[in-house]
Order: structure tokens, then C-alpha cells, then sequence
């Protein structure tokens, strides 16, 4: 064996050596983790971020199904709408505008937003100005379609006759989508008596 092979053996046994050393020393669960650098420190983001709310959807994320004893968020106070042709029926005879909550099943913000902000005391009672509507879009495409929803969640604010008044997307913190409501009647309210 000349010199040059034993030298490219002793150096391929210290990296071996190093490398088990490492994986010993880094091994979680059968996984080995990443050293951490300014670039891959995901721990950094969480930090960014209000930690309650990267745990809440930590927590709706990994949990798909609310448990059997928590039961459904209230529903909103006021009216709702058993159906999209109720909702709009409802929005003439009590001359409000119909609020269409666009979700699905699988959408954990949508869960997250029912849970957080539209079972939100102050939430419900700002919402007393409009007939509620949730439409689930697994189950009514075509209403989604009609309407161009894109993404979840969605709101769109209808009068009766089907016009969109206002819209919005994307989950909101109870404070955010009180002045997104509020904003909306101020702006749009056909309804005001003079």
C-alpha cells in the first residue's frame, strides 16, 4: 500500500468516525435534525409571530376533527340562514344585507376563524346587522363558483337581489373584522332609513 492510499483510508475513516459521532449526538426519533443556521432556524418565524396564534393553528392543523365533547362554535346572534335562498328571503323581509361565509371541511383557517372570531361576543353582536350565511363549498360548488371564490376563507356581503356589496378573504382577528363589518355598513348599508 503506497502512502497516498493510506491517507485516503485514514481520511475516510475520520469522516465516517465524525459523521456516526454527529448522528449520534443530533438523532430525534429516528430523524436527524438540521444543523441550525440564520436560514433553516424556523424557530426564528414562531418567534416573529404571536406564539398564541402559531399555536392555535399548530393545535387546528394537526387536529382536522374538533372533538366530540367541544361541540360546534355558537352561531352567530341575530338571523341566520338555514339555506342560500332562505338567507336572501330573509335579507328582504328584514331589509339587511346577507353576510356569506365562504369555508370547506378541510380549511383550518376557516375552523380557526369560526372558533376565534365569529363565536367572538363583540363579533356576534356587530354581525346582528346582517342576515349570517355560512356556505360550505364542498358541498355548494356552484355557489362558490358564482360568486368567484378563490381561496378561503371568504366573506361577501349580498343584498337580496344578489349584488355583491363587499368582500373579503383570509383569516381576521375579531378587533380586524369588527372594522371590516362596521366599514362595510358604513359604506353600503342600502338599507338606512332616512
Amino acid at each position: 500500500m503506497n502512502k497516498n492510499s493510506l491517507l485516503t483510508v485514514i481520511l475516510i475513516l475520520c469522516i465516517g468516525i465524525g459523521i456516526a459521532y454527529w448522528m449520534k449526538n443530533n438523532q430525534k426519533d429516528g430523524a436527524v435534525d438540521a444543523p441550525k443556521n440564520e436560514w433553516n432556524d424556523w424557530s426564528q418565524d414562531k418567534k416573529s409571530n404571536d406564539s398564541n396564534n402559531w399555536e392555535k393553528y399548530n393545535e387546528i392543523q394537526n387536529n382536522p376533527e374538533p372533538e366530540v365533547n367541544s361541540g360546534p362554535p355558537a352561531p352567530p346572534p341575530g338571523v341566520s340562514a338555514a339555506s342560500y335562498k332562505d338567507a336572501l328571503n330573509l335579507s328582504k323581509n328584514h331589509k339587511k344585507p346577507v353576510l356569506l361565509f365562504f369555508t370547506a371541511n378541510w380549511c383550518g383557517y376557516c375552523r380557526q376563524m369560526k372558533a376565534d372570531t365569529l363565536s367572538n361576543t363583540q363579533v356576534k353582536n356587530n354581525m346582528k346587522d346582517f342576515i349570517f350565511y355560512e356556505v360550505n363549498t364542498d358541498r355548494e360548488q356552484s355557489l362558490a363558483r358564482q360568486y368567484g371564490v378563490r381561496g378561503l376563507p371568504t366573506y361577501k356581503v349580498i343584498n337580496s337581489e344578489e349584488k355583491v356589496l363587499a368582500e373579503g378573504s383570509g383569516f381576521k382577528e375579531p378587533r380586524d373584522f369588527i372594522a371590516w363589518l362596521q366599514g362595510v355598513l358604513n359604506r353600503i348599508n342600502p338599507f338606512k332609513k332616512s
